[in-house]
């Protein structure tokens, strides 16, 4: 990996001293995404503003493998009973996408140089978590390559992600917009959704605005208008926040047929991709 050209002259001309800067980023996959870093204050680089925190993070070692080998890193993460820690302890960093880059600085009036990436990939796993603290092992994106080949699987349902290219159904005009209604907790959300039960049921609700605004979660259940999330919601929903919410599918051949109009003898979308005349393999014949 080739340094920014101004960090390579900064280094060549040898300052007596020469300060440092980790500048971490975390992508979500449901949406939201963080910028920290280990200097005492805040940084502006290439537009974005790094937080010191809370919470703070100390860049572990990091392990570089030769060839296929998959390179880690271990990133601590400190912060007492706060936002990050919550977020940690329920899965939302889980797959994340991360980086970290390192600035460079001759002096002390913080010329920063463009950031040069020293590590990349995704958060494998968040370990240790205490009311304080989490340990995370990040992993480089060699790690997405350990799959089982082939990887079609000879089953009755669907292996299809809904929506997504395979699929082919476009979840836009399905998206249905609601309102938080009172006795909603972190645990189900009230609304006055109208659609029959088990319609949202494997769907993903987002908050648009709130204490919960831009997270993303799976739907558990969907029944008598009330959703039921996979995971608590990071906080509360309070009366009038405002969500979006998609349809669910259970990967079999009825529900793409009833639910997104699939047709077996058209090549348009949705496409399904399971076999369901496999033989019940509980089943002796």
């Amino acid at each position: 990996m080739t340094a920014p050209t101004d960090v390579q002259d900064l280094l060549a001309s040898q300052p007596e001293k020469a300060i440092i800067a980790n500048l971490f980023t975390f992508n979500l996959i449901s949406g939201p995404v963080y910028h920290f870093t280990d200097w005492r204050r805040p940084l502006t680089i290439g537009g974005v503003v790094f937080s010191p925190g809370p919470p703070r993070l100390v860049r572990g070692t990091i392990s570089v493998e030769r060839g296929m080998n998959v390179s880690t890193q271990k990133v601590t993460v400190q912060e007492a009973n706060g936002e990050i820690i919550a977020l940690l302890a329920q899965g939302f960093f889980n797959r994340a996408l991360y980086s970290m880059q390192r600035v460079f600085a001759a002096d002390t009036s913080l010329q920063w140089t463009s950031p040069m990436t020293r590590f990349a990939g995704r958060v494998n796993n968040v370990d240790a978590i205490t009311s304080t603290s989490a340990e995370l092992t990040i992993k480089s994106m060699l790690d997405d390559l350990d799959q089982d080949y082939p990887l079609d699987v000879i089953q009755m349902d669907c292996n299809r992600v809904l929506g997504d290219i395979g699929c082919g159904v476009n979840l836009e005009p399905l998206t249905v917009a609601g309102v938080v209604a009172i006795g909603s907790t972190r645990n189900r959300l009230l609304s006055a959704l109208a659609n029959p039960d088990a319609y949202f049921t494997q769907g993903v609700v987002t908050f648009t605005s709130g204490a919960n605004v831009g997270l993303s979660y799976m739907v558990k259940s969907y029944t008598g208008g009330v959703v039921a999330p996979a995971q608590p919601f990071f906080a509360a929903p309070a009366v009038g926040d405002t969500f979006t919410i998609t349809p669910g599918c259970d990967k079999t051949l009825a529900t793409c047929i009833m639910k997104f109009g699939y047709d077996p003898s058209s090549d348009t979308a949705p496409n399904f991709r399971g076999m369901p005349h496999v033989p019940d393999p509980t089943v002796t014949y």
